[in-house]
């Protein structure tokens, strides 16, 4: 089986969180889950196929 992983962070000067996108691929399954922070609150949306 083989297994992905990917990550991407946008962070500020004070690493407080901006956005990110994470994505994982296991086997023939995928997710991915992608958001940010809009008037301090953390907005998720996810998508995945099996």
């Amino acid at each position: 089986m083989k297994i992905i992983m990917k990550g991407v962070d946008i962070v500020n000067p004070d690493l407080t969180q901006v956005s990110f996108i994470y994505e994982q691929d296991v086997g023939e399954k995928q997710l991915s889950l992608t958001g940010a922070v809009v008037a301090g609150r953390p907005s998720v949306k996810q998508q995945s196929d099996g």
